[in-house]
């Protein structure tokens, strides 16, 4: 990302133009086609744990490794496995602890549109706008961790949000999101589950 110097001496021109470069080199070094993303989880025996991530796409932008909708032909990364890592404020935070298989269950269209309306997402689209939801799920044993002394845990995603169609010399500006998992009291947990698709439009 670009780094804005002022240095005293500076005319008002060069400021101008510093401030100008600034703010362009900004809008140009992050990607817009991942709108957001959550991770939730859910217990369901002993110490294994459901995780679910929901990734919200652009449809005018590139594709999961042409999984998706719209009629743009440039492909980005597909979403990773999910990070175990330390949980911050632990003794052992950001230490990578395991990789958690996630696998794409489905994608859908949420985007609010009248009953006329076809969204960007689909075949036939008469509107400019149209988002996606795409849902992957794995299940995570933590019984070796825990034997191990770890207990409090960031589940997190770092996906690769730019096309190297773009510009290969800023192909890798992760979007990032984490959950956090404290099982060091010894109880089930669960996360926080949104039923609701976002409002984007």
């Amino acid at each position: 990302m670009p780094v804005l110097i002022l240095k005293f001496g500076m005319n008002s021109r060069s400021i101008i133009w510093t401030v100008f470069l600034f703010l362009t080199g900004t809008v140009q070094s992050y990607a817009s086609h991942i709108s957001g993303a959550e991770i939730t989880y859910k217990h369901v025996f002993g110490n294994t744990y459901q995780f679910s991530l929901k990734v919200y796409r652009d449809c005018r932008e590139c594709k999961f490794n042409n999984s998706g909708g719209g009629d743009n032909s440039n492909n980005c990364n597909d979403v990773p496995n999910l990070s175990v890592t330390g949980a911050l404020g632990t003794s052992y935070a950001a230490t990578p602890l395991a990789s958690i298989e996630i696998s794409r269950r489905f994608i859908r269209d949420v985007t609010p549109s009248c009953n006329t309306s076809v969204s960007k997402c689909r075949p036939g689209s008469n509107m400019a706008l149209g988002f996606e939801e795409h849902l992957f799920e794995g299940t995570f044993n933590f019984t070796d961790l825990l034997n191990a002394g770890y207990c409090k845990f960031d589940v997190s995603v770092g996906i690769s949000s730019r096309s190297a169609n773009i510009n290969t010399q800023m192909s890798e500006q992760p979007f990032f999101n984490y959950a956090m998992l404290n099982l060091c009291e010894g109880k089930p947990n669960a996360s926080v589950e949104y039923t609701a698709a976002p409002q984007f439009v």
